[in-house]
């Protein structure tokens, strides 16, 4: 399961750290999975978006017996 976090900033004149805000914003995610993170930001055109995904297996016979296989 992955869950994204994202904001633009139209109005951005360096009052705060876009990389503090973003990583921030993705940690409040931490309870989605603590397998993987993620950030991108573009400072040009104030994005930034941030990732936080966790891994999940699911039984093979789950999965088999769900689908008919």
């Amino acid at each position: 399961m992955c869950r994204i976090v994202s904001f633009v900033d139209f109005n951005f004149n360096n009052f705060y750290s876009l990389e503090e805000t973003i990583i921030f914003m993705r940690d409040t995610l931490f309870h989605g999975g603590p397998d993987d993170a993620g950030i991108f930001i573009d400072k040009d055109f104030p994005v930034a978006v941030g990732t936080q995904k966790a891994f999940h297996l699911r039984p093979f016979f789950a999965w088999t017996s769900a689908y008919g296989v």
